[in-house]
C-alpha cells in the first residue's frame, strides 16, 4: 500500500479512531482559509456525513447572505414555533423575536426550532442554492433538523462547510461578516470529551519563551467561532456528532502580525455511545489545532522586531542643533506604555505631537522652518502640548486608546499597525515667530 496522507493525518487519524469501533464511519479536514484555500490535514473531508444541528451553519450563511445583499434585516421579525417532540419542532406556539437573534439561539443554543424557522422564511432550496453559490454543493435536506433519526438521513461534507467559511473569510458577506462570526458560539475549548482546546492553548503559552506582554497580545489575536452537531438515536446506542470550527491565529513575521484563519472539522457517524463519540471528536479537534497553534508560536518566538526606527532628517532650530524623538515602552498594544521624549528643542519653547500612518516629507510647510515627516491620516495630540523645559526636553506618555485623526474620527490601532511620530514646536529664527520639528520616529503596534 502506497501511503497518501502526511503525517498531521496519520496521526490524527490513529488518534481519532482510538475511541471507536470499526464499523463507525468519521472523519476531519484542517482547511487554510485566506487567499487561495490549502488543506492541511484530511481523511474523509469529502464524504457526505449526517450532521445534526452542525447543518443549521447552512441557514446561518444564507441567513446572513440574505442580509448583506439587502433582502433581510438583522432587526426584522422571525416567527419560532417553540414547541418540540423531543428535539423535533412540532410547528406549535408561535413566537416572534428577531431575525438576529433567532440567529444568536440557533448558532449558540439549541438550534431545532430557529432553523426551522429560517427553512419556512426562506425555503429548502433557496437556502441550498446559496450554499451552493459559496462553493457548498453537496448537500441535502432530507429532513427538518431535530427529527433524524427515524428519517432519510440529512448529508453534508467537511469541504462543503470549510467552502462556507472560506466565502465568509473571503468577503461574500461584506459589511456582515463580523455578525456571522459573533453569533456563533466564541469560546475557546471547541473540542470535547477527554480534550480540550482552551487547556491546550493555555498549556502551550505557558511552555513557550514568550513574554507576558507577548502572551497578552497573542490572546488578543485570538478569535473562535464553532457550532456543533448531536443526534443521539435508539436510546444513546447510535450517536451521530460533528463539530465544525472558525479559527483566527495571530502569526509573526518581523514586527508585523499577520492574521490566519482556518476552518477546523469533525464528525463522527453511528458511533455507540456518546464517550466514544465525544472522545473520538475531542481528539481530532485537539491534535489539529495544537499543530496551528504551535505553528503560530513558533513564529513569535523566531521573530526578530526592531519596534522604534528614527527616520527624516530635521532641520537645525534657533539652538543650532536638529531636534531628536526617542520612543521608549514597549509596542504592545495592551500595555499602552509608549513614551515619547523629545530632545534639543528650543527652551521654553510650546510643542506637541503630531502623528501619522506613513512616512513623509514636506520641507518648510506652511511656513514652517522644518521638515514635516508624518503623512497619510495625520492626527495632532493636543493633550500633548507642553513647554520644553530649560535643557531642550519634552516627554509624553501615549495614550493609544484616544489616538484621532485631524478630521477628528477615531484612529484603532491593530496588531502590524504603523504609526509615525514627530514633535512640533515653536521656534524663531533671527527673530521672527516660526516653527520647527524633530526627526520622526516610526512604531510597529503588537
Amino acid at each position: 500500500l502506497r501511503r497518501n496522507a502526511n503525517d498531521l493525518s496519520v496521526s490524527t487519524t490513529n488518534g481519532m479512531r482510538l475511541y471507536l469501533p470499526l464499523d463507525t464511519r468519521s472523519g476531519f479536514l484542517l482547511r487554510e482559509l485566506h487567499g487561495t484555500p490549502t488543506n492541511l490535514a484530511a481523511n474523509h473531508g469529502q464524504r457526505a456525513f449526517e450532521p445534526a444541528g452542525l447543518m443549521s451553519t447552512v441557514h446561518h450563511y444564507a441567513a446572513n447572505r440574505r442580509v448583506s445583499l439587502g433582502q433581510d434585516s438583522f432587526f426584522a421579525g422571525i416567527s419560532v414555533d417553540q414547541g418540540l417532540n423531543g428535539t423535533c419542532p412540532t410547528g406549535t406556539n408561535p413566537q416572534v423575536t428577531s431575525v438576529g437573534s433567532a440567529l444568536r439561539s440557533m448558532m449558540e443554543g439549541s438550534p431545532y426550532r430557529a432553523a426551522e424557522a429560517f427553512r419556512a422564511r426562506y425555503s429548502s432550496a433557496s437556502i441550498l442554492f446559496l450554499a451552493a453559490l459559496a462553493g457548498a454543493t453537496d448537500i441535502e435536506l432530507n429532513h427538518t433538523l431535530g427529527c433524524g433519526c427515524d428519517e432519510q438521513r440529512n448529508e453534508i461534507t467537511l469541504t462543503d462547510l470549510a467552502n462556507i467559511h472560506g466565502a465568509v473569510v473571503n468577503g461574500a458577506l461584506g459589511s456582515v461578516r463580523e455578525d456571522f462570526y459573533d453569533r456563533m458560539d466564541n469560546e475557546p475549548d471547541f473540542a470535547l470529551g477527554l480534550f480540550d482546546t482552551e487547556t491546550t492553548l493555555n498549556e502551550e503559552l505557558n511552555g513557550s519563551s514568550l513574554s507576558s506582554a507577548e502572551r497578552d497580545a497573542f490572546h488578543a489575536g485570538l478569535l473562535f467561532a464553532h457550532k456543533s452537531g448531536a443526534y443521539p438515536c435508539q436510546g444513546g446506542t447510535v450517536v451521530h456528532r460533528s463539530v465544525g470550527a472558525y479559527v483566527r491565529l495571530p502569526f509573526r513575521s518581523g514586527c508585523q502580525t499577520v492574521m490566519r484563519e482556518y476552518f477546523i472539522g469533525a464528525w463522527v457517524n453511528d458511533a455507540p455511545s456518546w464517550t466514544t463519540a465525544n472522545n473520538s471528536l475531542g481528539s481530532a479537534l485537539n491534535a489539529l489545532f495544537r499543530d496551528r497553534l504551535r505553528a503560530a508560536i513558533a513564529s513569535w518566538e523566531d521573530a526578530t522586531c526592531v519596534p522604534f526606527v528614527n527616520y527624516c532628517n530635521a532641520a537645525p532650530n534657533s539652538t543650532g542643533q536638529p531636534g531628536r524623538i526617542t520612543a521608549t515602552g514597549t509596542p504592545f498594544i495592551l500595555e499602552n506604555n509608549l513614551v515619547l521624549r523629545g530632545t534639543q528643542m528650543p527652551p521654553n519653547s510650546f510643542a506637541s505631537i503630531i502623528f501619522g500612518d506613513a512616512r513623509a516629507f514636506v520641507q518648510n510647510p506652511g511656513g514652517s522652518a522644518g521638515n514635516l515627516c508624518v503623512g497619510g491620516a495625520i492626527g495632532r495630540m493636543f493633550d500633548s502640548i507642553g513647554t520644553v523645559s530649560a535643557n531642550g526636553t519634552l516627554t509624553y506618555g501615549v495614550d493609544n486608546t484616544t489616538l484621532s485623526t485631524s478630521a477628528g474620527g477615531p484612529f484603532t490601532l491593530m496588531p502590524g499597525d504603523q504609526l509615525m511620530f514627530q514633535w512640533w514646536n515653536r521656534d524663531s529664527e533671527q527673530g521672527v515667530p516660526t516653527s520647527n520639528f524633530t526627526d520622526a520616529v516610526e512604531v510597529t503596534f503588537i
